[in-house]
C-alpha cells in the first residue's frame, strides 16, 4: 500500500491500521483527529491535557484486544 491508499482507507470510515510484529501490536495508524479526541481532552479554560496521565493505571494492549 502506498501513502495515498493508506489515507483513503483510513479516511473512508475512520478505519485504523494496526501493525503487528512478533505477534504483538507495535504501531497504530489512524486519523489525527480521532487520536486527539481519544487521548487528549480540553478543560474548561481551553488547555489541552493528556488524558492518560489523568487516569489510573492502564493495562498494556495485547493481541487479544485487537478487533479481528
Amino acid at each position: 500500500m502506498d501513502l495515498e491508499e493508506i489515507k483513503k482507507f483510513i479516511n473512508s470510515e475512520g478505519e485504523k491500521i494496526i501493525l503487528i510484529e512478533n505477534g504483538k501490536p507495535v504501531l497504530v495508524v489512524m486519523k489525527y483527529n480521532d487520536y486527539k479526541n481519544k487521548f487528549f481532552k480540553e478543560n474548561n479554560s481551553g488547555e489541552i491535557f493528556d488524558e492518560q496521565t489523568q487516569t489510573e493505571d492502564k493495562n498494556d494492549l495485547t493481541i487479544e484486544d485487537l478487533p479481528f
